[in-house]
């Protein structure tokens, strides 16, 4: 069973703005954490971060991952469930992250 938060009204309505998408509720208004997760790592933001970041950047996958989470996720970073929300997707989808860094640098090995 996923991690589920109570939001504001206020915190639907800027969510649902920000990322042009409904979020999982439950019939209670508890928002279901890893189905945030999943949308966000599905919207365009995932896409605007990934093309505006360089792996090149950075000194190694670990700063790079740490770094992309942190723009993919900065629309919430006043959130009571920041935290929450940032864990879930780095174990869900830090893999997929630490490959966008991995597959740059070996591109750039036969440059």
């Amino acid at each position: 069973m996923g991690m589920k938060f109570t939001i504001t009204e206020q915190e639907r309505r800027d969510i649902r703005g920000k990322y042009k998408l409904d979020e999982q509720y439950t019939d209670d208004g508890e928002l279901d954490i890893n189905e945030l997760a999943k949308k966000i790592v599905l919207s365009q933001k995932f896409s605007e971060v990934q093309g505006e970041m360089s792996p090149s950047d950075y000194g190694d996958e670990f700063e790079f991952a740490d770094n992309f989470l942190s723009q993919l996720l900065d629309d919430y970073i006043d959130s009571d469930f920041y935290d929450d929300l940032y864990d879930v997707v780095k174990m869900e989808y830090g893999d997929t992250i630490l490959n966008m860094y991995l597959s740059d640098n070996d591109e750039d090995e036969f440059m």
